[in-house]
């Protein structure tokens, strides 16, 4: 066996890390999440799922557009790494307010007040104030330590599932259930900041708030920021236009749908993730070369989807009963829609990295943008007509537009359309390549 040179070993073992603890934290999620939705009522799984969704939509607040943008910059200015983690967290708590008081305001208008539904919403609001501490994370991203996250993500993880298996076994009620939501948020603060003074040895003297640092950042990222928002709209905004329109139950047979197809989001995450400084170092030495590695990337992103969603087709009815049981049949045609979604999703996430490497953060902006009007568009056309399922068929469309077909309509973005198209056709490319060379030879 050829043994790795020393620098493709750090990233095989960063990526394992953070695979490793994504998979430890996709069984446990998806193992405690059958627990819990045989043992709770459609209705209050639903409102729960619901809950998780309209916070994450306000949490975008806390998220600013910062994530790769701070990780680029803590690998271009390792000196100025307090001053950083320092403007970013305090620019992230900010947003945390606003966010917060957003969702107190929307609590108090449609729930009704101390309610068992109103408490939970309330006590996953309260999450959202945890954000800020995600910037050591950050760190840990632009200096390949991703065990440190992962460490941190699966003694969280274990903990309130645990918490969780034991609330069903001794019959709680749904608010419980929210508070576990909160427990592991804080159990993740509480780690990452024992990691930061633990591993990260940055002199507290050096903890500066920098206005400087903080209008750059801000003046760079609203873009992506609003990009996200509009990216967390089209996640999840079928969720919430779902309880609004239809009602708490509905909710609940989406989300058991929705849960098995967005559990392997995490693969191209995790891969775009700890290749990004490697890829914002080659766009730097070899733009050529570059360019080949992306187009491989894709192909490979785009594989990976393409078989999945195959596979999850065939057994996705059979799948959800054995699963969830029989009050949860009609996830079964949901998860054979929702599934092919994933195919753009892949894709997307190096695309996301690909506009923060070539300094084009408008088309975040714009590509997100379309992908939420599609999606808020067609709910409204499809959900009165067809319910659930014509939340499952808006989903998927709102992917493919801001994923794919937004980026033909501009030159700049144009040369990913084709990388993507050559990605959705590799199937035959490669079959073909192989012919060739045979005949060649």
């Amino acid at each position: 066996m050829i043994p790795l040179n020393k620098n493709l070993q750090k990233y095989f073992k960063n990526t394992s890390w953070m695979l490793a603890d994504k998979l430890i934290k996709m069984s446990l999620v998806l193992l405690v999440n059958i627990l819990v939705a045989r043992y709770l009522s459609s209705d209050d799984f639903g409102f729960l799922a619901y809950s998780i969704s309209l916070v994450s939509l306000f949490a975008i607040a806390t998220h600013m557009g910062l994530s790769g943008l701070v990780v680029k910059e803590l690998v271009s200015f390792p000196q100025e790494s307090a001053q950083i983690l320092t403007t970013v967290f305090y620019i992230k708590l900010f947003g945390a307010a606003i966010g917060f008081l957003i969702l107190l305001v929307i609590n108090f208008f449609t729930e009704e007040m101390y309610s068992m539904h109103f408490i939970v919403l309330l006590i996953i609001s309260f999450s959202i104030f945890l954000k800020p501490f995600e910037v050591v994370d950050f760190w840990f991203l632009a200096n390949v330590q991703a065990k440190y996250t992962a460490i941190t993500n699966t003694i969280a993880l274990v903990i309130t599932s645990l918490l969780k298996v034991f609330f069903v076994f001794i019959g709680t009620n749904v608010v419980w259930f929210a508070l576990a939501n909160f427990i592991q948020a804080l159990l993740i603060s509480i780690l990452f900041i024992y990691f930061f003074y633990k591993k990260i040895n940055l002199p507290i003297s050096t903890l500066k708030f920098s206005f400087d640092k903080a209008k750059y950042f801000l003046g760079k990222s609203w873009m992506i920021m609003l990009g996200a928002l509009f990216a967390i709209i089209y996640l999840k905004i079928d969720q919430i236009m779902l309880k609004w329109m239809i009602g708490n139950e509905s909710v609940g047979i989406y989300a058991v749908a929705s849960s098995l197809s967005e559990v392997w989001y995490f693969l191209p995450a995790i891969i775009v993730s700890s290749l990004f400084p490697k890829i914002i170092e080659m766009k730097e030495k070899n733009d050529d070369n570059y360019n080949k590695r992306l187009q491989q990337l894709f192909d490979f992103l785009f594989s990976m989807a393409f078989i999945l969603a195959i596979f999850v087709s065939f057994i996705a009815s059979d799948l959800i009963l054995f699963l969830y049981g029989q009050k949860y049949e009609e996830s079964g045609i949901i998860l054979s829609i929702h599934i092919w979604a994933g195919v753009f999703i892949f894709m997307r996430a190096l695309f996301s990295k690909w506009i923060i490497i070539e300094d084009v953060l408008i088309f975040s902006l714009i590509t997100q943008g379309l992908g939420a009007l599609t999606n808020v568009f067609l709910n409204f056309i499809l959900i009165p007509e067809y319910g659930i399922y014509g939340a499952a068929i808006a989903t998927l469309l709102s992917y493919a537009m801001a994923s794919y077909f937004a980026l033909y309509f501009n030159k700049r973005t144009r040369v990913v359309f084709w990388m993507m198209t050559k990605a959705i056709l590799s199937p035959l490319r490669y079959p073909l390549l192989m012919i060739k060379v045979k005949l060649n030879a």
